[in-house]
């Protein structure tokens, strides 16, 4: 294959990568509204595509489609971009679910590729409001 090959499929497949990737999102609930609090662990419950075994600091939480057959399964917590040595059972007492601006699903592509191996199984960006 030439070079002009080569670099169309280079090309084609970060095309394909990213189109593969996708981003959810979710919102905090509304200041002044009339439902019980939520705590973090069912705010990720409510987002599609997240699986959560389990009740606060120890929750189990996944990405679906996400597995692993050696090590964890848990994806990268972020907050507000930066990533979180412990994974959730760490980040689960420090967010204070009404200070949460959004919540970003990552699985794959270009955002994901940033964070190497750790970013593996998917990242969890929690954004908090300023």
């Amino acid at each position: 294959m030439n070079s002009l090959g080569r670099i169309s499929c280079m090309v084609l497949l970060a095309i394909l990568t990213a189109a593969c990737s996708s981003t959810k999102s979710t919102t905090s609930p509304q200041a002044g509204a009339s439902r019980a609090p939520l705590d973090l662990t069912d705010m990720l419950r409510s987002l599609g595509g997240i699986q959560v075994y389990g009740d606060g600091a120890s929750a189990e939480i996944t990405i679906r489609g996400h597995e692993s057959l050696q090590g964890s399964n848990e994806p990268l917590f972020l907050l507000n971009g930066t990533p979180i040595v412990g994974g959730y059972s760490s980040i689960y007492p420090t967010v204070d679910p009404e200070n949460i601006k959004r919540i970003d699903v990552i699985r794959g592509g270009p955002k994901s590729a940033l964070f190497g191996s750790r970013g593996a199984n998917g990242i969890i960006d929690i954004i908090l409001k300023e």
